[in-house]
């Protein structure tokens, strides 16, 4: 019988959140702003990737998949994106 009140005790310790309203929210907030971060470094690498910046310059399957990529991402900009990959295979860039 101990055991079993210990357990619905401890349960009930674990499925208690006792944060208040404006501290999920903030709490919601952080994580949204960090997965925003996260998201805008690993677009600044593709387009250091794709514009060759450093070790990249010579590597060009990488550089045509982050334009891949980046076009996946951002359709409105394929133009430019095409125009980088035909000055890449002229080598001209």
């Amino acid at each position: 019988m101990r055991k079993l009140i210990l357990i619905i005790f401890v349960g009930s310790l674990l499925s208690c959140d006792n944060r208040t309203t404006q501290q999920k929210a903030l709490d919601e907030y952080n994580h949204e702003k960090a997965e925003m971060l996260k998201y805008e470094r690993y677009i600044d690498s593709l387009v250091n990737v794709a514009y060759g910046v450093g070790d990249f310059r010579y590597q060009r399957e990488e550089r045509y998949n982050a334009i891949d990529i980046l076009k996946k991402e951002y359709p409105q900009i394929s133009y430019k994106l095409d125009s980088i990959r035909v000055e890449l295979y002229k080598g001209n860039f």
